[in-house]
């Protein structure tokens, strides 16, 4: 079974494309060009009959200056020297099939990992080099944990970093805020992002935190099946909802945001048993700034 964080790294870049030139230049590749469109490539990479290798995720990318190239993404959770064996041939066969240069580019969610990746991939003899490789790698090192609100134009490196972070405790910090920005965004969004960043969490309190957070939110249950402390999250979170009613759990976030409640509002809140409408009355106490909008 594919682990958590390997599904999270390579399903962020595969499913977002839009993101990556913003991406990359925010953490530090500057150059990196304006992507004007993308082709799934991701599948088999096959070498040499019978051998084959799968790379995670790889697009064909087009600039808007009208250059391609193809992006490898490999995500990483440990050093593992057969793939020093397995990354220059996923680059040569790729730059053999298409005829234009191939990236690739490993994500890492501890330092230790990125380091090792980060090194040049040499194959040579005391008198001749035939290959160098170098893998570009983004990990806790140059992605940025965000700090206070999170605004809609940073919400892709903000998923981002909780992705690269997400074996980290200090993580749990970025996801209220991230949780909030991520409500407002369109409902295709609000799903992708929540998935890829609950199958990131492996801390647990973050993990479940984050849970908590987008239990409202309709995510592939089946992926989050992957994640090994799913079962146990999903039980807590459940039988809180169950005790305490989604009523209940409206009003708290309204609270927690400090917003005004009046006595005949909360009667009404916790009235209403039309699951569907508690479902957007929990969603929308995210960031309405007064109750009178929660009923608009």
């Amino acid at each position: 079974m594919v682990s958590s964080p390997h599904e999270a790294m390579h399903r962020y870049f595969r499913d977002s494309p839009e993101n990556i030139d913003q991406v990359f230049r925010r953490v530090g590749f500057k150059s990196f060009p304006d992507i004007a469109g993308t082709e799934d490539l991701s599948g088999d990479v096959t070498i040499f009959k019978p051998a084959q290798r799968q790379a995670d995720s790889v697009l064909r990318v087009r600039t808007t200056a009208g250059d391609e190239f193809v992006l490898i993404f490999e995500s990483q959770r440990r050093p593992d020297d057969e793939k020093l064996t397995r990354w220059p041939q996923y680059i040569t066969s790729l730059h053999d099939r298409h005829g234009v240069p191939v990236i690739l580019v490993v994500i890492c969610h501890d330092e230790a990992t990125a380091e090792w990746a980060s090194k040049a991939i040499v194959v040579e003899t005391e008198f001749w080099t035939s290959i160098m490789a170098y893998p570009l790698v983004l990990g806790p090192h140059n992605v940025p944990l965000p700090e206070g609100p999170v605004s809609e134009a940073d919400l892709a490196l903000a998923v981002l970093g909780a992705v690269t972070h997400g074996t980290e405790r200090r993580v749990a910090g970025i996801l209220e805020p991230l949780a909030a920005t991520l409500y407002k965004a369109d409902e295709a969004t609000r799903k992708k992002y929540s998935l890829v960043v609950q199958l990131a969490l492996v801390e647990p309190s973050a993990a479940e935190l984050w849970r908590n957070l987008m239990y409202f939110i309709t995510v592939d249950e089946e992926a989050l099946r992957e994640n090994p402390v799913y079962s146990k999250v999903v039980e807590r979170i459940e039988a809180k909802a169950e005790a305490e009613g989604v009523a209940e759990s409206v009003l708290d976030i309204l609270e927690e945001r400090q917003v005004e409640i009046a006595d005949v509002q909360r009667e009404r809140i916790l009235a209403v048993h039309d699951r569907e409408m508690l479902r957007r009355w929990l969603r929308a106490a995210m960031h309405v700034g007064s109750v009178d909008e929660l009923f608009d």
